[in-house]
This record gives structure tokens, C-alpha cells and sequence, in this order.
């Protein structure tokens, strides 16, 4: 017995230096919104409360809903037409700076991902209203003899865009769209993004998802549950993904050692999000000890928030 414990002591000990807790660190670095979304109003929607607002947005909302200290609410016939000008009008006044993003991309504001849209609204908007937001998310790698990973393919942002620029990512990604289903949108992403060919899409397995509550950019401004759709993609050794449309800048390809080495690196090098889903990875295909005393807190962080 008094050898078992000390033992236990000495895991205790050596805790902090485990891949487990880096990674955790890096997990919760993303995972920090929740108290702040907790505390925040709610956001109603012809009575039903569908997200949260922070602060900052309720009085840049006030002239549009009813802001209370509880609540933004807002009761329409076509909430999805008041919501458009609304945010219109905010756009012109430069009132918000996250709107200086806009994308012309339908956002389904609903309370779950099985549930209709309520309404829809521009995505650069959606993240203001703090309603459940889901993406999509491909690993690709190489793998050695055994058919394990040995290597990943990473992606850079592009400098120009509205969100993350120049940070590191996963090869394909994206936000659903109203209407997308997560296998077609990533399909969509891996060939608009990264050149993935048709015939290697049917390689794409789904493997999960991750979730978090995590602050916009803008931090003052937005707080949202997150849930990101994990794919995995197998590819060839002399496979090179190719930048399509703009949003990757380049690629490259890391070992995994090397990717576990970048991962637990106290740093902003990564888009905060690919962090998760690339440390699920790792702890999908056994790459992170299971006897870490982190172990099963870094398991639950990596669904910590989200929505169903």
C-alpha cells in the first residue's frame, strides 16, 4: 500500500509536464468562454431563448430588440427578414467590427442541429446572437506500414482573411451553412480549399465531433457554444494538397512528433479551434498516453460545450 501511493504522488508530481496537461492547457485556452456566456442575457426569439448575448452587442442591439437586463428579444412574423436589417443597418455604421466580415453566408439560428432553423441570418452576424454554431473539420495524413498516422498535412490561412488570418489550421474546414449537411459541406471544403479529388473523397470517414464555448476574435462582442464535425482522410505518400480558392495560403506536411511538439507549445500559432480537433486526433489513433494523470480531463475537455 504505501508503495501504491507513492507511486500516485509521483504521477501527481510529474502532472505538469505531461502531454496530456499541455495539451489541456491548449484545450482550455479555447474552452473559455463559459462563464462569460453563462452570466450573459439571453437571447429570445419569439419566446424562446436560442443563444446569448454579451454587453457589448445588447447596447449595440438596443435599437433593434428589446433589451432588458435579461434578455435581447426579439418577436417578428419573419424574424429572418427583421434580423437582415438590422444587421444591415449595424453594417452601415461600421457600429460592429466583426461585420466587417461579411461573407453573404446563410447562418441557421436553431436551438439544436436536428431542429429547423428559427431564422436565418448572415454569418458574420450569428456569432453577436450566441446561438449554437457548428462546423466542419478534415485531418489528413500519411500512414506508415502498419496503416497509423505518420504524418499530418497542415494548412496556412490566408493573411486577407476576416477571421484568424495567417494562423494555422486544419487542411479543409469550415461553418455549416443553413441547409449543409456536415458530409457534403466537408466534401465541398476538401475540394474548394485543398484540391482533394472526387475519387479521394470517398476515403473521407466521419470520426466524431468536438465542442467548446469559446469568445469570438472580437471578444467583447460574441460568446457561442461551438460543435466541429471531425473527418478523417487517409492520403497517398506523393499527394500534395493545392490551394483553390484562396482561403488556404499553403500547406505542409509534419510528422506526428512534430505536430505533438507545435501542438503543446504555450503559443498563438494555431486558429484556436484546430487545436481540438487536431489533439482528437491524436488521442483517437493512441498517440497521447492514456496513463497521463490529464488523461480523462483532456478527454472531457475536448466536448466540454457545443450544442446538440
Amino acid at each position: 500500500m504505501r508503495r501504491a501511493l507513492a507511486v500516485c504522488c509521483a504521477s501527481s508530481a510529474a502532472a505538469l509536464d505531461t502531454v496530456s496537461s499541455r495539451l489541456l492547457r491548449r484545450v482550455k485556452r479555447v474552452d473559455a468562454g463559459g462563464d462569460a456566456y453563462r452570466s450573459a442575457r439571453d437571447f429570445v426569439l419569439n419566446g424562446e431563448a436560442l443563444g446569448k448575448v454579451l454587453p457589448q452587442a445588447a447596447d449595440a442591439l438596443k435599437p433593434f430588440f428589446a433589451v432588458t437586463d435579461d434578455a435581447v428579444a426579439l418577436d417578428a412574423a419573419d424574424p429572418t427578414a427583421v434580423l437582415k436589417d438590422a444587421f444591415d443597418a449595424l453594417r452601415a455604421q461600421d457600429a460592429i467590427p466583426m461585420l466587417r466580415g461579411w461573407r453573404d453566408e446563410p447562418f441557421a439560428i436553431r436551438p439544436s442541429f436536428a431542429a429547423p432553423a428559427r431564422a436565418v441570418v448572415e454569418r458574420a452576424a450569428a456569432p453577436l446572437l450566441g446561438a449554437p454554431a457548428y462546423g466542419v473539420f478534415c485531418t489528413a495524413y500519411v500512414q506508415d506500414d502498419s496503416g497509423a498516422p505518420a504524418e499530418v498535412w497542415l494548412g496556412r490561412r490566408s493573411k486577407s482573411k476576416p477571421t484568424w488570418p495567417g494562423l494555422l489550421d486544419s487542411v479543409a474546414a469550415g461553418g455549416l451553412a443553413a441547409g449543409e449537411l456536415p458530409r457534403d459541406a466537408m466534401a465541398a471544403e476538401c475540394q474548394e480549399e485543398a484540391g482533394v479529388a472526387e475519387d479521394m473523397l470517398r476515403g473521407l470517414k466521419p470520426v466524431g465531433a468536438v465542442s467548446y464555448t469559446g469568445f469570438h476574435q472580437d471578444r467583447d462582442w460574441a460568446v457561442k457554444p461551438d460543435t466541429l464535425f471531425c473527418f478523417d482522410l487517409a492520403v497517398p505518400h506523393d499527394w500534395a494538397p493545392t490551394p483553390v480558392d484562396g482561403e488556404v495560403e499553403s500547406f505542409e506536411r509534419v510528422s506526428i512528433t512534430e505536430l505533438i511538439d507545435r501542438l503543446v507549445q504555450d503559443d498563438d500559432a494555431w486558429k484556436p479551434n484546430v487545436g481540438l480537433v487536431l489533439t482528437d486526433f491524436l488521442v483517437r489513433h493512441g498517440r497521447v498516453p492514456a496513463d497521463d494523470a490529464e488523461y480523462l480531463d483532456l478527454i472531457r475537455a475536448l466536448r466540454n460545450g457545443g450544442c446538440a
